[in-house]
């Protein structure tokens, strides 16, 4: 009697397995979708959206130190109020609070330095949440909004409260004796319509009418040269823009 010795070769069944094996489709390879970044950095969202905050400190130091108290009130309100709305959305769409990173604050902040001294703060905390509400939470949040919210903040109160918005007051006049402010045109509106001309230090320095966050140059260039030392902003964007000023004006 003969014993068939298995360990001679594989078997059939051992091959029609290896066959089916081989036949078998590969395993499917899995296609993760994510959204940007996709290139990851030591930055982080909080960490630019407070030094943009910082690089605004300069413009809104020379407003209190022109404008007075008034300014400053006018900021504080209008961080407030960018805070308070991104705080009660934040609990309407049940999402986690977003007021520490810093954008909120960067939107009233933005938004009470292009207002004029004399804007009352009811406008500014009207602008603030229009700002938050219908410019960066209505379309999700932080980087989906279309717009920069706190400059279409500033285009509703201009359509809202035209006279308010283009009523300027000359620095350190505020509640000055009897008066509550003294007015005048920015120095673009004096040369235009009186051919008066303002001196380059005024300009410079910000001793004239406007918006609370635009009258010092001086204070200005400080927070851009600082934003573009850190590498938040780009110096192509300003010297293409100030070289077409001066080309074209």
């Amino acid at each position: 009697m003969s014993v068939k010795d298995n360990k001679s070769g594989p078997s059939r069944a051992d091959e029609a397995g290896a066959d089916r094996k081989e036949e078998s489709p590969a395993s499917p390879r899995l296609l993760i979708l994510s959204s940007s970044p996709h290139q990851f950095a030591h930055q982080s969202v909080p960490k630019i959206m407070w030094s943009v905050v910082g690089a605004l400190m300069p413009a809104a130091i020379m407003a209190v130190f022109y404008f007075g108290v008034r300014a400053l009130w006018m900021i504080l309100v209008c961080v407030l109020a960018a805070l308070t709305t991104e705080a009660l959305i934040n609990r309407l769409r049940g999402v986690g609070l977003t007021i520490k990173d810093g954008s909120a604050v960067i939107t009233g902040l933005l938004l009470a330095l292009t207002l004029p001294p004399s804007f009352p703060y009811s406008g500014g905390v009207i602008g603030a949440v229009f700002a938050i509400a219908i410019g960066k939470q209505i379309f999700g949040g932080l980087g989906y909004n279309i717009f920069n919210p706190a400059l279409l903040g500033r285009a509703f109160l201009q359509a809202s409260f035209p006279v308010q918005m283009t009523t300027w007051t000359l620095p350190g006049t505020a509640n000055f004796s009897t008066i509550d402010t003294i007015t005048a045109a920015t120095p673009l509106g004096q040369f235009k319509f009186e051919g008066i001309l303002t001196r380059y230090q005024d300009l410079m320095l910000g001793n004239i009418g406007g918006c609370l966050g635009e009258t010092s140059a001086v204070a200005i260039i400080i927070g851009g040269l600082y934003l573009i030392v850190r590498k938040y902003a780009d110096w192509r964007i300003p010297v293409s823009f100030m070289g077409t000023v001066f080309v074209v004006g």
